[in-house]
């Protein structure tokens, strides 16, 4: 490729890519991003969450993506946040690089090309069946990464060049071994797919492979012999093969791919902690994953994992019909691949002796044919349909990106959109008024009595004790009181470490500005009690309190459920914590006391006002600093 093509390549998947980001959204410390975030932020700052980090410390055994995100900032004195941001997008890019390369292998078409890596971006948070997945994520996720690497892995091994498919297949494993195992697979089986092997596998096997011969004289069609290594352009599987053919082909070879990966991983990554032995606490935390189990699945989500094998095997049969033995290659492989990761899972979740395999989730397989299903989808539409009718692009553009934009603010209606670090916001200033130790508080424009605001300017946190005025990381702080007392402010202890604060791009979620006042105002050693289910709340939408406020809470019911999963040695004392929490929404001063009795707490966050009847919190019980519409902070005695 040219310097030139390079250029325009390069700016039209920045484009597209910054087309995915803004459909998409931002969404730092959600869902999975509390583990990875918090495990980030842990190695940079080692005495943060003194209290609770085998919570996400253990699991982090199983990657480097924690530390390389930690070297990264240390080396570049980049803020978490802003380097996070910048890691998303460039993870966009790659992926969307990574698919034009492929689509290029498969479709001589630009169009074509252009319109599957138009529709990819566009679709980036579309649902995968159902395995709680979606194609990518609204956070920098080591999924992400992996992801871009396989697909760049599968561009090599379309052009022959195993050698780096390799190399970048490896680099996947150290990252998210669990995905990229998905990934060697499909690369091996790619790479296999009209092989002399599998031809004399297959026909050893059922006798059904048959040579396709053009008419005599008739050549091949161009670029046919370096589609996949080892490919005789003049040979392949017949348009009626036998799919299990396939499938104990792939078996024989993912055998010994299968026993060189498990012996990496044995030396390579210390993850001994996945063979404990299930326990009761284990059973229980597996059991509130529905997901996990294929007989919880309902019958859109069985279609969404079958419907699409059956499209690409009628795509490979289609493809060749026309000669196109490219795509008709492509095709069977992702079949073949389907076929045999469905026969996986379905073993691996079907037998009672196997159920501690369970959290490696084999249908996640899905996610890379979801993304071939939506890259090949693009390509055919803008060959057969979008062309070159500029009314038509805009429509189509319009019409998906439109449609996903409108389905995320739903997902997310109480953040939000871009939760970007940040250039300017209001900060909250509190004042007791002496009535049974109730708060007075400002929310952005809105005050209670008695009428006291501070408003402050910040870029990415300042340092204890920084005067009005002080420059911090390039950017001008200022604080001024318009009443009442004056204002202290605390802010985060390290700047590599502080999120600083979000712009604000519609209206702020309650939930994350009481986790930036956490974190702006209270010791890092600081332990909180939080409603086992304060995920799920109301207008919370999945954000990680352990990650934004940076500081240890007990054990919640939903996402360290889902950690412990993984590693069953924490089951017991998350059990003991979960059931520690029973009742919350019940509880009195007596019962924080407790808590801070048998596990030393000495914070609560709650929602706030309480929608009981009869009140939460004894009057003069706990002393309560902070509050909005939403939530309330509270220092236990």
């Amino acid at each position: 490729m040219s310097g030139g093509r390079w250029w325009h390549k390069g700016l039209l998947v920045a484009a597209f890519a910054l087309l995915g980001f803004v459909v998409m959204g931002y969404h730092p410390g959600v869902e999975d991003d509390g583990v990875y975030l918090s495990a980030v932020k842990a190695d940079l700052q080692p005495d943060l969450y003194p209290h609770d980090a085998e919570f996400f410390k253990l699991q982090m055994q199983a990657t480097v993506f924690d530390r390389c995100m930690a070297d990264f900032v240390g080396v570049t004195q980049i803020p978490v946040a802003w380097a996070e941001l910048l890691w998303q997008f460039l993870i966009l890019y790659l992926t969307l690089w990574a698919s034009h390369s492929i689509a290029a292998r498969l479709f001589a078409d630009a169009r074509a090309q252009w319109a599957g890596v138009a529709l990819l971006a566009a679709m980036f948070t579309l649902p995968v069946a159902g395995t709680a997945l979606c194609i990518a994520d609204q956070h920098l996720h080591p999924r992400g990464v992996v992801t871009a690497l396989i697909l760049i892995a599968v561009s090599e091994v379309l052009t022959r060049r195993g050698w780096r498919a390799a190399v970048l297949l490896i680099g996947a494993l150290v990252m998210h071994p669990i995905m990229a195992a998905f990934g060697i697979s499909f690369c091996v089986i790619l790479a296999g797919v009209g092989s002399r092997r599998w031809r004399a596998d297959a026909a050893g096997t059922h006798g059904l492979w048959q040579s396709i011969e053009g008419p005599a004289g008739a050549k091949a069609q161009p670029d046919t012999a370096s589609v996949l290594p080892g490919i005789n352009p003049r040979s392949t599987c017949s348009s009626r093969p036998d799919a299990w053919s396939c499938v104990i082909w792939a078996l024989k070879v993912r055998r010994d791919a299968f026993s060189c990966v498990s012996a990496i991983l044995l030396v390579a990554v210390p993850m001994g902690w996945m063979f404990d032995r299930p326990s009761e606490s284990w059973r229980l935390a597996l059991e509130s994953k529905s997901y996990f189990f294929l007989s919880r699945w309902e019958w859109y989500e069985w279609l969404g994992a079958i419907a699409p094998l059956m499209l690409f095997g009628l795509l490979a049969m289609w493809a060749r019909r026309r000669g196109d033995l490219p795509l008709a290659r492509f095709a069977t492989a992702v079949t073949v691949y389907g076929v045999f990761q469905q026969v996986v899972a379905l073993v691996m979740l079907g037998a009672p002796a196997l159920v501690r395999l369970t959290p490696l989730q084999p249908m996640r397989f899905l996610h890379l044919v979801y993304v071939f299903m939506v890259l090949m989808g693009g390509c055919l539409l803008g060959r057969y349909v979008l062309r070159a009718r500029v009314w038509r692009w805009a429509a189509f553009l319009v019409v998906v990106s439109g449609g996903m934009f409108v389905a995320q603010r739903v997902e997310f209606a109480h953040s939000p959109h871009w939760e970007m670090p940040g250039l300017r916001v209001e900060v909250s200033h509190v004042s007791n008024n002496g009535r049974h130790g109730a708060p007075s508080v400002v929310v952005g424009k809105v005050s209670t009595t008695p009428k006291v605001r501070s408003e402050v300017s910040l870029v990415s946190g300042s340092r204890p004790g920084a005067p009005s005025g002080s420059v911090l990381n390039g950017e001008r702080t200022t604080a001024s009181a318009t009443a009442g007392p004056s204002t202290t402010l605390r802010s985060a202890q390290d700047d590599r470490v502080s999120e600083g604060f979000a712009i604000v791009l519609g209206r702020r979620n309650a939930w994350v500005e009481a986790f930036e006042w956490v974190r702006v105002n209270t010791p890092r050693d600081a332990y909180f009690a939080l409603d086992p289910h304060y995920l799920e709340a109301p207008g919370e939408d999945f954000h990680s309190f352990r990650a934004l406020a940076e500081r240890s809470q007990m054990a919640d019911a939903v996402k360290d459920a889902a950690v412990v999963t993984q590693v069953p040695r924490l089951g017991p004392a998350w059990k003991r914590q979960v059931e520690a929490l029973a009742g919350w929404k019940d509880f009195k001063a007596s019962d924080f006391e407790r808590l801070k009795a048998e596990f030393g707490v000495d914070w609560m966050l709650a929602s706030y006002p309480d929608p009981n009847p009869e009140p939460n919190l004894e009057p003069n019980g706990l002393k309560c600093p902070w509050h909005n519409d939403v939530v309330v902070i509270c220092r236990i005695p």
